[in-house]
């Protein structure tokens, strides 16, 4: 029964009709993988070196005697002789470096699935087999040389294909190589040292000055306050590091900087953001998209034509110039024909693509990404969250025309009576007040009252007042008297999507504090860096109109589709689908989920919930919008050189099939032809690694 596998060093799907504990796609992932991934172990790999090494040494040797024969350099009668010793060095040849090659073939008669390794077999085989009668029957001329040269060059090739695959998905190895090996946790007011795997949820750990971070985690003591900067670039390719404070997350593998960090563990390192990563990109390698398949299946009946051009070649070069002509024409269609090139057009581009987007942050899932992106040209946003920063800041402060009160004096009471208050926009307002450097002052007697306001006693200026900090309503209900500007004021910025928290104390309201979500900095220009590369774009909101049509003024040429449910936002990214667009949607919330999912690609940003990754296609670790432009453009030219590699495959087997069968390339061109042909593909794929 056939079991769908995944090669061990190239990761590549393969199909294995048996039980094999150790699968390969091919004979030189095989000895890639041995070499260059498993050093020492046995003497394995020292063992597999020197097979190909004593192998290029035979078909050297081989070489000569040849070059003697065919120049006639040597006696009629000892050309017996140099047969014998040509046979002799061809045998053990063939079966240090052909059994791999037979082995793949006799299995694919098996199941009737004939791939590049029956190819190589039949052409290596029938120059051995032909050159081992005719030597036995005395005739002349012999071609040990011929079956010998194509197993050492197809090996070769083989090789350097394995390893140009391993080096373009060398962004696993990297970050593999960089999980944190111990952790130092606090037990009991002990520190324990223990590996980084065992640390679980919930435990405190210390970091110390130039440590990793064992796991992801929350900070709860140190920070910023003490110039803790973490650098973070191998998760978002951001070289500047980044301060943090108490209560903001840190992720494993990142590096703390020149202050001691004691961080709380929110998930174990297995669960940790570092290793989803690493998942997620092997994840993304081992899938294969449309265009991969689409190779697949023209590989599948490719190669029966082959053989029977091959067949055809060898009956037609028989009747017309004997059995050497015939032989060497069938070969020559056999090697030009390896569709080597054709399986490495896009899982190349892939793998590449993948690591070359993890070093800007961007974690692909999908290889269909590389497929659709490119084709996108409606592209919707999320608003809170996603343009936006997702959090209320405070804007501005409104004060009545009577108002004996600065709006500095007037915040530092504000921010004072909202410290004990756990309400988000009493938070802002505290943050507002310390972002500024004012002095808070000393309070007394806070009573909360949830969905109206706040008060308390705050000793200003020496003398306690009661002061009450909260809606429009809370100062009506206790008397507190609102000036006439001031309340058009309030009105007309509530009217616009703000939010608002009032202040007073004596007898009257001495201010009001405006709130809104603030447009991300780099909003505006990754609208219009999309917008450069002609996508029609559309901002997503269930917020009021007045709200979204304020962020809207500064994203211009964005459509607005405000007051939208979660269920109204698929609506709109179906419609835009039902005429024939491709669509993208990038959102950060649990309520974007289900569009993400409905989009033909989903991004989910640095900030977002789990729920929002895991339906997406792409994830950036860090919220940049920008980054999303560059990958538009990265997607689009990795799908041109997906395209460029296939046309060169094609074009490469039917022109070199072509000039076989007419008897213009010999079987070593063909060979040395059909490794060029890998190589180009794979410098033309490897060169997506240097994408700015």
């Amino acid at each position: 029964m056939k079991r769908s596998l995944h090669c061990r060093h190239c990761r590549l799907p393969i199909r294995s009709g048996r039980s094999d504990p150790d699968p390969f796609c091919c004979y030189g992932c095989r000895l890639a993988f041995r070499i260059v991934g498993e050093q020492g172990e046995g003497g394995e790999a020292a063992f597999l070196l020197a097979r190909l090494a004593l192998g290029a040494l035979l078909s050297m040797n081989i070489m000569t005697f040849s070059l003697l024969l065919y120049g006639k350099a040597i006696p009629r009668e000892v050309v017996p002789s140099f047969h014998l010793l040509l046979f002799l060095h061809a045998t053990p040849l063939m079966f240090l470096l052909g059994v791999p090659f037979f082995r793949g073939f006799f299995q694919e008669i098996k199941t009737f699935t004939f791939g590049m390794d029956s190819l190589i077999a039949l052409g290596a085989g029938a120059a051995y087999l032909y050159s081992t009668f005719a030597w036995l029957a005395g005739e002349e001329r012999v071609y040990f040389d011929t079956g010998a040269m194509i197993l050492v060059l197809v090996t070769l090739g083989r090789f350097l294909e394995a390893t140009a695959r391993a080096q373009a998905a060398d962004g696993i190895k990297r970050l593999l190589s960089l999980s944190p090996l111990t952790a130092t946790v606090l037990i009991g007011g002990r520190e324990i040292r223990k590996p980084a795997e065992e640390v679980q949820r919930g435990e405190t750990v210390r970091v110390r000055p130039g440590e990793q971070i064992p796991v992801d985690g929350e900070v709860i003591e140190g920070g910023a306050a003490e110039g803790a900067p973490v650098d973070e670039s191998m998760l978002t390719g951001e070289a500047r590091p980044v301060e943090k404070e108490v209560g903001d997350r840190v992720y494993a593998a990142t590096l703390n900087g020149e202050a001691p960090l004691m961080i709380r563990a929110i998930a174990p390192l297995a669960g940790s953001l570092f290793r989803q990563m690493i998942l997620l990109m092997e994840k993304a390698q081992q899938a294969r998209g449309e265009m991969a398949r689409l190779a697949d299946r023209i590989s599948s009946f490719f190669i029966p034509v082959v053989l029977l051009c091959a067949a055809g070649t060898a009956l037609f070069w028989w009747r017309r110039a004997g059995g050497s002509a015939a032989l060497f024409n069938a070969l020559a269609v056999l090697l030009v024909a390896c569709p080597c090139a054709l399986g490495l057009a896009t899982p190349m581009v892939i793998s590449v693509g993948i690591g070359r987007a993890a070093r800007e942050g961007i974690l692909i899932r999908s290889s269909r990404v590389f497929e659709v992106l490119p084709k996108v040209s409606n592209m919707f946003f999320d608003k809170t969250g996603t343009l936006t920063e997702g959090k209320p800041v405070l804007l501005s402060i409104l004060l009545p025309a009577w108002a004996n009160v600065r709006p500095e004096p007037l915040l530092a009471v504000g921010a004072s009576l909202a410290q004990p208050s756990e309400h988000l926009l009493a938070r802002s307002l505290v943050v507002a007040g310390m972002g500024q450097g004012i002095p808070l002052y000393p309070t007394a007697g806070f009573k909360n009252h949830p969905g109206l306001g706040m008060t308390g006693q705050v000793k200003i200026d020496g003398d306690g007042k009661w002061v009450w900090l909260g809606s429009r309503r809370w100062m009506k209900e206790n008397g507190l008297l609102f000036d006439s500007l001031l309340e058009g004021e309030s009105r007309c910025a509530a009217s616009a999507g703000k939010s608002l928290v009032f202040c007073g104390w004596e007898g009257r309201v001495h201010g009001a504090f405006v709130f809104g979500d603030r447009l991300r900095t780099e909003a505006s220009e990754a609208v219009s860096l999309l917008q450069q590369e002609g996508l029609s774009l559309h901002l997503l909101s269930g917020d009021q109109k007045p709200a979204s049509e304020e962020i809207g003024k500064h994203l211009p040429g964005c459509a607005i589709h405000a007051e939208r449910l979660p269920h109204e936002k698929c609506e709109e990214i179906g419609r835009v689908k039902k005429r024939g667009a491709a669509v993208a949607m990038v959102g950060d919330g649990i309520n974007d989920a289900a569009a993400l999912a409905e989009a033909d690609i989903g991004v989910a940003i640095g900030s977002g919930s789990d729920v929002a990754k895991e339906t997406a296609d792409v994830s950036l670790v860090r919220t940049d919008l920008r980054k999303i432009a560059w990958l538009v453009r990265f997607t689009r030219r990795a799908s041109r050189t997906i395209k460029q590699n296939l046309f060169w495959a094609f074009f490469y087997n039917i022109i070199g099939v072509g000039l076989a069968m007419t008897g213009l390339l010999q079987p070593i061109f063909a060979a040395l032809a059909m490794i060029v042909s890998s190589l180009l593909v794979i410098w033309n794929s490897l060169r997506l690694r240097g994408f700015q």
